[in-house]
């Protein structure tokens, strides 16, 4: 659940649904199955995405975006999480349609590629839960949205459990959307996304992941808006 998955975690509706999401979100420990349980399907799901903000990865995308119109654009994404350590703050990067998103600890920054010269514009970090499942978790809990369990598929080489979310009422949650699919590696690696918003369908499939993340596999990336420092050390 990265990148515009990674941002539903910014969303307001955190505020509201936290409470409820409460007793789903703070276990990344297997839930026994129970076949058509929201709920606990609604756990699985919220540990998947907690258990991937814990971790180390970096996933280039296939990225489509299917307007009401039915034009198409198609992308390369490719978005990176290196968690944090003693030494230094978590740092998220997404790059992709002329833009990139760098969200270093306390400080994000916000680029773009007009002509020649990268421009960045930086700014404190938005406060955001550290546990991302809890907006899946309280989209389930709180009514607005029914889930489902959808095929497990193979993508990327991994196995990926997926899970099918839909509106039944209220006003769509950002990153959600009136209808997604979330595909996830056991270690939660999010490695597919559909997302059906109100003006396009966006979708994105990994092509490769990397579980080894450091400055060399970063700096191809920062190095093209004059990020540099932002790459650990080593």
């Amino acid at each position: 659940m990265w990148s515009l998955d990674r941002r539903v975690a910014a969303s307001a509706f955190v505020v509201g649904a936290l409470a409820l999401a409460i007793p789903i979100a703070v276990s990344d420990a297997p839930v026994p199955e129970v076949a058509g349980d929201p709920i606990a399907l609604a756990r699985e799901l919220a540990a998947l995405a907690n258990r991937g903000a814990g971790a180390t990865w970096m996933v280039t995308y296939e990225f489509t975006r299917i307007t009401a119109t039915r034009g198409r654009l198609r992308d390369t994404i490719v978005v990176a999480h290196v968690a944090a350590t003693k030494q230094h703050a978590s740092l998220e990067v997404d790059q992709g349609l002329g833009s990139l998103v760098v969200t270093a600890g306390h400080r994000t920054y916000s680029c773009t590629v007009p002509l020649d010269e990268p421009q960045c514009l930086e700014r404190a970090t938005t406060d955001r839960t550290s546990r991302p499942g809890a907006v899946y978790g309280g989209a389930v809990v709180s009514g607005r949205y029914d889930i489902a369990s959808a095929p497990t598929q193979q993508i990327a080489g991994l196995e990926a459990r997926c899970f099918s979310l839909r509106l039944r009422a209220g006003r769509p949650v950002p990153g959600v959307g009136f209808a997604a699919l979330q595909c996830s590696s056991t270690d939660g690696v999010p490695l597919r996304s559909v997302v059906q918003g109100p003006r396009a369908t966006d979708s994105r499939v990994a092509l490769t992941v990397r579980r080894v993340v450091g400055r060399a596999e970063l700096m191809p990336v920062l190095s093209q808006y004059g990020l540099e420092r932002l790459a650990p050390a080593r």
